[in-house]
C-alpha cells in the first residue's frame, strides 16, 4: 500500500471581487437600494458589522439588503438616509 500526496485547488468562482470596484462600475441611474447603501456604507468607512451595530440589526440583514435579497423597512430606510446621507429619489 502506498502513500500519495493529493493538491487541492480552491474553485475561484466563490471568491467575490473587490466591491468598491463593483459599485464605482454602476451606473447612478441603475443602482438599487442595496447598492447605494454598500456605496454610502464604504464612504463612511463603515464594516456591514458596524452599520448593523448602530442599527441594533444583524450583520446579516445588512448583507442581505446589499446583495438584493432583502429590503429595510420604513423605520431602517429612515435610519439609512439620515446616517448614510442618501436620496431615496435616487435609488429604486
Amino acid at each position: 500500500m502506498g502513500i500519495t500526496q493529493r493538491t487541492i485547488t480552491p474553485n475561484s468562482r466563490h471568491i467575490q471581487p473587490k466591491t468598491e470596484k463593483m459599485a464605482d462600475a454602476i451606473a447612478d441611474e441603475h443602482k438599487a437600494i442595496g447598492d447605494w447603501i454598500r456605496v454610502k456604507r464604504q464612504e463612511k468607512n463603515l464594516s456591514p458589522y458596524h452599520l448593523a451595530t448602530e442599527m441594533g440589526v444583524g450583520t446579516a440583514l445588512v448583507r442581505s439588503w446589499e446583495n438584493g435579497k432583502g429590503q429595510p423597512d420604513k423605520q431602517q430606510l429612515d435610519f439609512l438616509t439620515k446616517n448614510l446621507e442618501f436620496s431615496l429619489g435616487n435609488a429604486r
